[in-house]
């Protein structure tokens, strides 16, 4: 009974060391996977903020920054788009971001700096965000920086639940498994020697 039991709990622990490595090395894709995803995205949206920046330069009129700022939030489902001078003056915002800002100062000064992108993951309240911060360059100077803002939740909850869905799936295989296993074991090896050392009495 011992050696049953020995041999169960073996199997279990071996399935689970080889499922909790695989169940990482998928969690590593699925993250590396959505983080191009989202700093594709943020990219695209940086593009055309910077076009609609370029009209806003030459006439000063708000409407064109506002308009193209709403559409990209509803195109690309983003909370918001800000934009920086000098690292810590703010010439545009929209609404739903300016209470997230006041996390972004450090890496928008590392940022225009550098004079390189960077996308980063930061949690404000109960709220995972996604922030991707990308310098402008006029006139070979780096002055101004855009920062994306996009809700990251969903991140989470697709690493959770990969591990979740996994986690279900080795302990079903692995007791299954550990219980054919053993009745084979039991019914092929011991019975057989168990009646010959009956006979040899």
């Amino acid at each position: 009974m011992k050696i049953n039991y020995t041999i169960f709990f073996s199997i279990i622990l071996a399935t689970g060391i080889v499922a909790a490595g695989f169940t990482f090395f998928q969690v590593s894709n699925e993250r590396a996977r959505i983080n191009k995803e989202m700093i594709t995205r943020s990219s695209l949206v940086s593009e055309e903020f910077i076009k609609a920046m370029t009209i806003y330069n030459s006439n000063g009129n708000d409407m064109e920054l506002n308009r193209t700022a709403n559409l990209l939030c509803r195109r690309y489902r983003l909370l918001g788009i800000a934009l920086y001078v000098n690292v810590d003056s703010i010439i545009y915002s929209t609404p739903s971001v300016r209470s997230y800002l006041q996390n972004s100062n450090d890496d928008i000064l590392s940022a225009v700096t550098s004079d390189s992108l960077i996308g980063k993951y930061f949690k404000a309240g109960s709220l995972h965000l996604f922030q991707y911060i990308r310098p402008v360059n006029e006139e070979k100077i780096t002055s101004k920086a855009i920062v994306v803002y996009t809700e990251a939740g969903f991140v989470h909850r697709s690493i959770m639940n990969i591990w979740f869905r996994n986690i279900i799936r080795w302990l079903i295989q692995a007791i299954l498994v550990a219980l054919i296993t053993v009745l084979i074991i039991r019914y092929s090896i011991f019975t057989p020697l168990n009646n010959m050392v009956k006979w040899m009495k």
